[in-house]
Protein backbone atom coordinates (compact mmCIF):
# COMPACT_ATOMS: atom_id res chain seq x y z
CA UNK A 1 0.00 0.00 0.00
CA UNK A 2 2.91 2.39 1.34
CA UNK A 3 4.68 1.83 -2.73
CA UNK A 4 1.13 2.70 -4.52
CA UNK A 5 1.09 5.62 -2.44
CA UNK A 6 4.82 6.52 -3.64
CA UNK A 7 4.22 5.68 -6.75
CA UNK A 8 1.24 7.81 -7.37
CA UNK A 9 2.72 11.06 -5.48
CA UNK A 10 5.75 10.33 -7.97
CA UNK A 11 3.74 10.22 -10.69
CA UNK A 12 1.07 13.23 -9.68
CA UNK A 13 4.77 15.24 -9.28
CA UNK A 14 5.75 14.07 -12.87
CA UNK A 15 2.59 14.88 -14.42
CA UNK A 16 2.32 18.05 -12.94
CA UNK A 17 6.17 19.20 -13.67
CA UNK A 18 5.35 18.40 -17.28
CA UNK A 19 2.35 20.52 -17.25
CA UNK A 20 4.27 23.27 -15.98
CA UNK A 21 6.88 23.33 -17.88
CA UNK A 22 4.34 23.34 -21.01
CA UNK A 23 2.89 26.56 -19.50
CA UNK A 24 6.06 28.61 -19.05
CA UNK A 25 7.09 27.49 -22.85
CA UNK A 26 7.65 30.11 -25.46
CA UNK A 27 4.83 30.60 -27.68
CA UNK A 28 6.37 31.13 -30.95
CA UNK A 29 4.51 34.54 -31.52
CA UNK A 30 5.74 35.90 -28.81
CA UNK A 31 8.15 36.84 -30.48
CA UNK A 32 7.24 38.10 -33.63
CA UNK A 33 8.12 40.73 -34.57
CA UNK A 34 6.92 43.72 -36.82
CA UNK A 35 8.94 45.08 -39.63
CA UNK A 36 8.62 48.36 -41.35
CA UNK A 37 10.60 50.56 -43.73
CA UNK A 38 11.12 51.81 -47.29
CA UNK A 39 11.92 50.45 -50.53
CA UNK A 40 13.38 52.31 -53.05
CA UNK A 41 15.51 52.13 -56.47
CA UNK A 42 19.40 52.79 -56.58
CA UNK A 43 17.79 56.42 -58.33
CA UNK A 44 15.48 57.13 -54.67
CA UNK A 45 12.20 56.20 -56.95
CA UNK A 46 9.29 54.52 -55.79
CA UNK A 47 9.79 50.94 -57.56
CA UNK A 48 5.79 50.12 -58.87
CA UNK A 49 5.18 46.70 -57.80
CA UNK A 50 8.14 45.37 -55.60
CA UNK A 51 7.26 42.34 -52.94
CA UNK A 52 8.54 42.05 -49.16
CA UNK A 53 8.56 38.43 -48.37
CA UNK A 54 9.49 36.27 -45.02
CA UNK A 55 11.38 33.59 -46.67
CA UNK A 56 11.04 31.34 -43.86
CA UNK A 57 7.17 31.71 -43.32
CA UNK A 58 6.25 32.39 -46.95
CA UNK A 59 3.93 35.31 -46.04
CA UNK A 60 4.72 38.63 -47.74
CA UNK A 61 2.77 41.77 -49.09
CA UNK A 62 3.28 43.89 -52.49
CA UNK A 63 5.18 47.33 -51.08
CA UNK A 64 2.68 50.05 -50.65
CA UNK A 65 2.45 53.10 -53.50
CA UNK A 66 4.73 55.53 -50.88
CA UNK A 67 7.29 52.43 -51.26
CA UNK A 68 6.54 51.99 -47.64
CA UNK A 69 6.38 48.21 -46.04
CA UNK A 70 4.79 46.81 -42.99
CA UNK A 71 5.69 42.58 -42.38
CA UNK A 72 5.89 40.42 -39.30
CA UNK A 73 8.89 38.40 -38.73
CA UNK A 74 10.34 36.57 -36.13
CA UNK A 75 14.32 37.04 -35.57
CA UNK A 76 16.08 34.39 -37.27
CA UNK A 77 14.04 34.93 -40.34
CA UNK A 78 15.21 35.85 -43.65
CA UNK A 79 13.12 38.57 -45.73
CA UNK A 80 13.76 39.24 -49.10
CA UNK A 81 12.69 42.20 -51.25
CA UNK A 82 12.35 42.77 -54.84
CA UNK A 83 10.65 43.65 -58.30
CA UNK A 84 10.79 42.36 -62.22
CA UNK A 85 13.98 43.81 -63.54
CA UNK A 86 15.45 44.51 -60.39
CA UNK A 87 18.02 42.45 -58.05
CA UNK A 88 16.21 40.91 -54.79
CA UNK A 89 17.74 42.01 -51.38
CA UNK A 90 18.02 39.89 -48.51
CA UNK A 91 17.63 41.30 -45.09
CA UNK A 92 17.98 38.78 -42.06
CA UNK A 93 15.84 39.56 -38.97
CA UNK A 94 17.34 40.01 -35.75
CA UNK A 95 15.99 41.28 -31.96
CA UNK A 96 15.54 45.02 -31.93
CA UNK A 97 14.85 45.73 -35.55
CA UNK A 98 11.03 46.29 -34.87
CA UNK A 99 12.55 49.57 -33.52
CA UNK A 100 13.74 51.48 -36.82
CA UNK A 101 12.94 51.42 -40.35
CA UNK A 102 14.15 49.41 -42.87
CA UNK A 103 15.81 51.37 -45.53
CA UNK A 104 16.21 48.94 -48.63
CA UNK A 105 17.38 49.98 -52.39
CA UNK A 106 16.71 47.90 -55.20
CA UNK A 107 19.26 47.83 -58.01
CA UNK A 108 17.99 47.76 -61.81
CA UNK A 109 19.10 44.31 -62.68
CA UNK A 110 21.50 44.42 -66.08
CA UNK A 111 21.86 42.15 -68.54
CA UNK A 112 24.22 41.49 -71.59
CA UNK A 113 22.98 39.76 -74.58
CA UNK A 114 25.83 38.05 -76.68
CA UNK A 115 25.66 40.20 -80.76
CA UNK A 116 23.56 38.21 -82.91
CA UNK A 117 23.67 37.45 -86.79
CA UNK A 118 20.09 38.09 -88.09
CA UNK A 119 19.56 36.60 -91.80
CA UNK A 120 16.90 36.69 -94.12
CA UNK A 121 14.96 33.71 -94.64
CA UNK A 122 16.11 31.44 -96.99
CA UNK A 123 14.97 28.38 -99.12
CA UNK A 124 16.29 25.07 -98.62
CA UNK A 125 17.70 25.38 -102.62
CA UNK A 126 19.69 28.73 -101.53
CA UNK A 127 20.71 27.28 -97.74
CA UNK A 128 22.50 24.01 -99.62
CA UNK A 129 24.03 26.08 -102.22
CA UNK A 130 25.39 28.14 -99.60
CA UNK A 131 26.58 25.57 -97.61
CA UNK A 132 28.28 23.83 -100.63
CA UNK A 133 29.97 27.51 -101.97
CA UNK A 134 31.59 27.40 -97.92
CA UNK A 135 32.50 23.80 -97.59
CA UNK A 136 33.47 22.10 -101.12
CA UNK A 137 36.14 23.78 -103.34
CA UNK A 138 35.20 25.92 -106.38
CA UNK A 139 36.58 23.41 -108.86
CA UNK A 140 34.10 20.60 -108.03
CA UNK A 141 30.96 23.29 -107.55
CA UNK A 142 32.17 24.20 -111.70
CA UNK A 143 32.54 20.74 -112.67
CA UNK A 144 29.22 19.96 -111.23
CA UNK A 145 27.33 22.86 -112.52
CA UNK A 146 28.83 21.22 -116.01
CA UNK A 147 27.82 18.14 -115.57
CA UNK A 148 31.35 16.63 -115.44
Amino acid sequence: MIRKVCFMRALIASVSMLSFSDASAQNPYDSTLVISGWVFSSEGDVVPASMAVNRNSGGGAFVELDGSFLLRACPGDTLVFGAIGYYSVERPVFEGMEKEDVQVTLKHLQVEVGTAEVLAPRTLKQILRDMMSKYIPAEIVEAKKQGL
